[in-house]
């Protein structure tokens, strides 16, 4: 056929838009593999950060426990303090065991998530991506933007389609007469099709595909308004974090000191068991929040980064041997 009325350049740009469809469903998968990286992520190191806090719990009761039996036996509280510490300390055993068996799962489950074999035994820090969340505003990276335009695109290119239905069709033809007959010759055909009559079928599709380019743009104006609310969510959610993290993080200073002067006034007859104790779980507790606002951190920019439609680039095989 010789494209005169434009039927093969409209076809081709309903395959281009297929094809840019099919690359916003890989940058969307991308993007949710991302974000599942980096949750599993947060969970292994809010594990492996609350089983820092249990192994410390557990050695603060235990030097609790020697001190109160110490005092017990030199006749300044009576025996029942002793008895009191005790099962702190076998609470705290218990505790520092179940975090660990946490800690493990949630290794096994970021090894599923990265794709790595067995269970990883180490991972550093949850890396700082202030510069990748700083986004400016703009949600047209987005996957699921990117996927209602490829649709939007793609119906606009079948309108087109549509619309050329109705057009004659110019074709040229190489032929050659059968091999049987004595004198065989090559010669060549023009052939002009014009449709005089469908049926209703071209002015019926038109009005379908106009149906759908219309939908297709009801659907991306709606899927960027979510998108754009959604994005100031996630920085209004990950704003707080930051904030929750430095606040906890100056309080801890203070718990550790105070924990550290009741244990010392424990030994030396200053306070009381339940004083020390109060002050150890204060410090625990302050302990135990800063890891979970660590870990809702994370989340925060994980789904900041899903929200701008932001793609970490892959580290290079030299960085990924110099990380291990």
């Amino acid at each position: 056929p010789i494209d005169v009325f434009g039927r093969t350049r409209a076809a081709r740009a309903t395959g281009d838009a297929a094809v840019t469809r099919a690359e916003a469903e890989l940058r969307r998968t991308q993007a949710e593999v991302q974000a599942e990286v980096l949750l599993r992520y947060a969970d292994a190191l809010t594990a492996d950060a609350l089983v820092t806090v249990a192994t410390s719990q557990n050695e603060v009761n235990s030097r609790l426990l020697e001190a109160t039996r110490r005092r017990s036996e030199e006749g300044y509280i009576p025996g029942v303090q002793v008895q009191r510490a005790r099962i702190e300390a076998d609470r705290s055993a218990r505790t520092l065991a179940r975090r660990e068996a946490e800690a493990r799962s949630a290794r096994i489950r970021l090894a599923a998530a990265t794709g790595a074999t067995g269970e990883i035994r180490a991972i550093g820090p949850f890396p700082d991506l202030a510069s990748a969340v700083a986004t400016d505003g703009t949600v047209d990276a987005l996957p699921e933007l990117l996927v209602r335009s490829a649709d939007l695109r793609g119906a606009t290119a079948d309108v087109r389609v549509a619309r050329l239905l109705g057009r004659p069709e110019l074709q040229l033809e190489a032929r050659r007469q059968p091999w049987y007959e004595g004198d065989s010759r090559a010669y060549a055909r023009i052939q002009f099709s014009l449709p005089i009559f469908d049926g209703g079928r071209a002015r019926n599709e038109r009005a379908a595909a106009d149906e759908r380019r219309q939908s297709a743009e009801r659907a991306l104006e709606d899927a960027r308004l979510q998108a754009r609310a959604a994005l100031e969510a996630a920085r209004v959610e990950y704003a707080e974090s930051v904030r929750a993290v430095a606040s906890f993080e100056s309080t801890l200073a203070a718990a550790r000191t105070l924990a550290d002067r009741a244990e010392r006034g424990l030994r030396e007859g200053a306070v009381t068991f339940t004083d020390a104790l109060e002050a150890t779980r204060a410090l625990r507790e302050v302990e135990e929040d800063l890891a979970q606002s660590r870990q809702r951190l994370a989340v925060a920019t994980a789904d900041l980064l899903r929200a701008g439609g932001v793609i970490l680039a892959p580290l290079s095989t030299e960085t990924k041997e110099a990380g291990r």
